[in-house]
This record gives structure tokens, sequence and C-alpha cells, in this order.
């Protein structure tokens, strides 16, 4: 198997989507998903869902309302619904470039 290497550390990928997931979280410090709630920002969705379930776990135990979602129900939806990532950035903005990959 063909192992993908990120050229600012050296870390060893085995498909290039989790080199540039890699490369955009680590090195671009790209964090596409923000809190709604509390507006903190993360760069992996698990790590944003995981923050959210906190969210949940006060409100469901303290009747807490949110700015962005009023209920338990609409805040779970949000969890849920399939993220769209933005467009990504242009070549000229990567400061890596992942079309160089070695292998």
């Amino acid at each position: 198997m063909n192992e993908l290497n990120c050229n600012a550390c050296g870390k060893q990928f085995s498909t290039k989507y989790n080199l540039r997931k890699h490369v955009e979280a680590l090195h671009l410090k790209l964090k596409p998903y923000t809190c709604q709630t509390c507006t903190k920002t993360f760069a992996y969705k698990h790590s944003y869902c995981q923050h959210m379930q906190v969210h949940l776990r006060v409100a469901a135990s303290s009747d807490q309302s949110f700015p962005q979602a009023q209920t338990l129900k609409a805040l779970s939806a949000l969890l849920t619904k399939p993220y769209n990532p933005p467009p990504a950035p242009s070549k000229a903005q990567n400061k890596v470039d992942l079309t160089s990959v070695s292998r």
C-alpha cells in the first residue's frame, strides 16, 4: 500500500482525504465547525459533535435555552444534519501544496 507523506511534517497517511484533513487542521489552522451556542471553533466534525453533547447535557439538566437552537429537538437536528464543507481554499492560499505529495 502506498503511503502519502505530509510535506510539512512528514507524517504518513493512507488516503489523500486524511492527508488533506491533517494539512487543513494542523498546518493551515482551518476550523470550519463553529458552535452556535458559545462560538468555539473546531477543526474536526467529531470534536464539534462531542462539544455539542456538553450543551445538550447542560440544557437537559437546567432547561437552558440556546441563542440559535431554542429547543433540544432543534439542537439535535443540527448535530445530525450532514455537514457541507466550504470550498477548499485556492492553491495560492495554501501554504502546503497537496499536489506534490510524496509517496
